[in-house]
């Protein structure tokens, strides 16, 4: 029913992928800043929150797209799943070539959105022209990886870019260290990202080739343009959270504070990005669900098992990147790469609240809640926009992070109301207390894993190794507080159960 060894399956995939490239992304980066310097990571770094902004072209189409084919695929309907690739096929292509035409444009005043500038006009314009191209051209082979991820097929997508990126990332820190060029750098991510979507392609090619021999060209797009138009909100608001802090950060203080600032973000949003692909595996078993159970106390009660193993990550996360991160920066890149201890609490503030309300943004897209959002995410957006430009001249690097912080504290608490009172109609107040606990408990887990690491492991900090030892004996100290707070409650004894009941599964 729960299509657990589904989750399992691609969830145990989907980290092996993000443990690689995190190692590899770290030392990639530690290279750039060597061989290319830290002003242009930083002028990188804000091309990729401009690229950000060209993706919101995207419209959400994957988020639509993967929703409309969770219905075709539980009733085996080739038919409507190829007709449906088809539609998403001919927008992306639309998509990919519009990119196209913004971004020549666009480059002409990518040398506004930079204070004190070092680089030449045309250099900006030439670099930031590859990486518009590098965008575009994933576009017109993405729509049958849309396939195999709806389809709870994750892992074969993340095998072949597994298998890519390792392959890519030796090739670019070869080719940096030997040339010390940015541009062949550029090419070479381009040439990753058409590779890995012709290679998924060829995948899907050879595995449904039944699908593809059904498509009878209905063009029945109505629904699916009409739910990509309700996504626009949502991916304006992830724009915001994830991108547009750098653009303020470049316009208003400079590319250095961007490199800092984007090393910490590059941090905690690895470690976040594991939450995702839980959130990814748990999306499409849970969309699926829907369309066969319609007991709303049944797929409450699954939310309230995924909230609690949330919290778990949530909080041991918050607390260890809260007590380890600058001592990582140090040893990574240096003491002159860090920043003040005010930022670093109101970046692990945002983790935590961020982390904590993927549960809800999962299931309101697996149940296609796509049109509920548009005000209250649209008005969350702006307001980011405009704390963080009110505040970044008064408070510097502090403000940019404040203006992200408060408008995730809202979307928090939109999306409990939305998602407990309005979607399952249950009681708000009860589900908020529970939340409520859950901060609480985190902030005194980080308070007392600050305490414990200041006293025990002050002298672990100076290797990689110490602080790897340090995090694995502070986590399992929090996961163990956090099963003994919550070991009589319902939630956490189904929860226990689901989780045993899976492992006996993987032993037998």
């Amino acid at each position: 029913m729960m299509y657990s060894h589904k989750i399992v399956k691609n969830t145990v995939c989907s980290m092996l992928y993000r443990v690689v490239l995190l190692v590899l992304q770290f030392i990639a980066r530690k290279v750039f800043i060597l061989y290319l310097g830290s002003e242009l990571l930083g002028l990188s770094s804000l091309y990729a929150n401009l690229l950000d902004l060209l993706n919101l072209s995207e419209l959400g189409i994957g988020v639509a797209v993967q929703f409309h084919l969770y219905t075709p695929i539980v009733n085996k309907d080739n038919e409507k799943i190829a007709d449906i690739l088809q539609s998403a096929k001919k927008i992306y292509s639309k998509i990919g070539i519009c990119i196209l035409g913004v971004g020549f444009f666009l480059s002409n005043f990518i040398p506004y959105f930079i204070k004190d500038n070092s680089f030449s006009n045309l250099f900006i314009q030439i670099t930031f022209i590859i990486s518009v191209v590098g965008t575009a051209s994933s576009y017109f082979f993405i729509y049958k990886r849309l396939y195999l991820q709806a389809n709870e097929e994750i892992y074969i997508t993340n095998i072949i870019d597994t298998i890519l990126l390792i392959g890519f990332i030796i090739i670019k820190i070869s080719l940096v260290v030997w040339t010390g060029s940015y541009f062949i750098y550029l090419l070479l991510d381009i040439i990753q990202k058409v590779t890995s979507n012709i290679c998924v392609g060829i995948v899907f090619n050879i595995k449904y080739k039944h699908i593809i021999s059904s498509c009878q060209k209905k063009k029945n797009k109505k629904e699916l343009v009409k739910d990509i138009k309700n996504v626009i909100p949502l991916k304006l608001a992830n724009y915001v959270y994830s991108s547009t802090d750098s653009i303020i950060i470049s316009m208003f203080i400079g590319l250095t504070a961007v490199n800092l600032y984007s090393n910490y973000i590059m941090v905690f949003n690895q470690v976040i990005s594991f939450a995702y692909l839980l959130g990814d595996a748990v999306k499409v078993s849970y969309g699926k669900i829907m369309k066969e159970v319609k007991d709303k106390k049944f797929l409450y009660s699954i939310l309230q098992e995924y909230i609690m193993l949330q919290f778990f990550f949530s909080s041991v996360s918050a607390a260890l990147l809260f007590v380890l991160v600058n001592d990582f920066i140090i040893l990574w890149l240096g003491k002159e790469y860090l920043i003040s201890n005010l930022c670093v609490v109101f970046l692990t503030a945002d983790f935590f609240i961020h982390s904590m309300f993927q549960p809800l943004s999962v299931v309101y897209g697996a149940a296609g809640k796509f049109g509920e959002d548009k005000k209250i995410t649209i008005l969350m957006a702006c307001m980011n926009i405009i704390v963080s430009i009110l505040t970044v001249r008064y408070m510097g690097l502090v403000g940019v992070i404040l203006g992200t912080l408060i408008s995730n504290c809202i979307c928090m608490v939109v999306r409990v109301y939305q998602i407990v009172y309005g979607f399952f109609e249950d009681n708000v107040k009860l589900f908020a207390k529970m939340v409520l606990k859950f901060h609480f408990l985190a902030f005194a887990e980080i308070a007392i894993s600050v305490f414990l690491y200041q006293t025990f492991f002050y002298t672990w900090r100076q290797s990689f190794l110490g602080l790897l030892l340090s995090g694995m004996i502070l986590g399992i100290l929090l996961l163990g507080i956090n099963c003994i707070i919550y070991r009589k409650t319902e939630v956490f004894k189904r929860l226990l159960v689901r989780i045993l009941k899976l492992f006996y599964h993987k032993i037998k």
